[in-house]
């Protein structure tokens, strides 16, 4: 199961390469039903990207907010 911080970083980095943030079932949709999410609410400069290229984009974005939240909490303490 998927950490709750770890999806809503993954629903931050996707409102960059999609039209909408990753709903908050999307966990639940099938792998082919996020596929064609990702694809049809693709950003227009990305829009001929694969599933995987733009859920490739959306990963990287959130580990990198991830772990910057990290830097931060740490900095703090």
């Amino acid at each position: 199961m998927m950490h709750k911080s770890t999806f809503l970083a993954l629903q931050a980095a996707s409102q960059a390469y999609l039209t909408e943030k990753l709903p908050d079932n999307f966990l639940e949709l099938s792998e082919e039903d996020q596929d064609q999410l990702l694809v049809d609410t693709a950003w227009q400069p990305i829009e001929t990207f694969t599933a995987s290229e733009i859920w490739y984009l959306i990963d990287s974005h959130a580990d990198t907010i991830l772990r910057a939240s990290g830097k931060i909490v740490e900095t703090a303490l």
